[in-house]
């Protein structure tokens, strides 16, 4: 896919995660306080990157590292992914916990896109 319509898809993305920060929590208890991009949509281009397959991203939650371990999703994470149609997006959705670093062997130098806090970040 194009550069654009992958960036289109993350800020689709980034305002799902803002409205589900508002719904009940009764319904939807896994939170997702962070959303990051990383990946060859950061980087340049020239480099061979013109093309995207999908866009890796990393929704971080508020829960035990061990309950958000490498390719693990957490409790309530399908539920979740379901509601904003997750998986008919061309992203590669990693779970990760706010108590441990998001960027690992895969998530090289992520961006914010997106947090509960701030909101979408530019």
């Amino acid at each position: 896919m194009k550069r654009s319509r992958a960036a289109g898809h993350v800020e689709h993305l980034a305002r799902a995660c803002a409205d589900m920060a508002g719904r009940p929590a009764t319904i939807f208890p896994l939170r997702v306080q962070q959303l990051w991009v990383a990946g060859a949509l950061l980087e340049p281009a020239g480099d061979g990157h013109a093309e995207l397959d999908a866009v890796d991203v990393a929704l971080c939650v508020d829960v035990d590292p061990v309950e958000a371990a490498w390719r693990c999703a957490p409790h309530g994470a399908q539920h979740w992914a379901s509601a904003v149609r997750l998986p008919q997006l061309p992203v590669r959705a990693h779970w990760r916990s706010l108590r441990a670093p998001v960027w690992n062997h895969v998530l090289h130098r992520p961006a914010l896109v997106w947090d509960a806090a701030g909101g979408v970040r530019e």
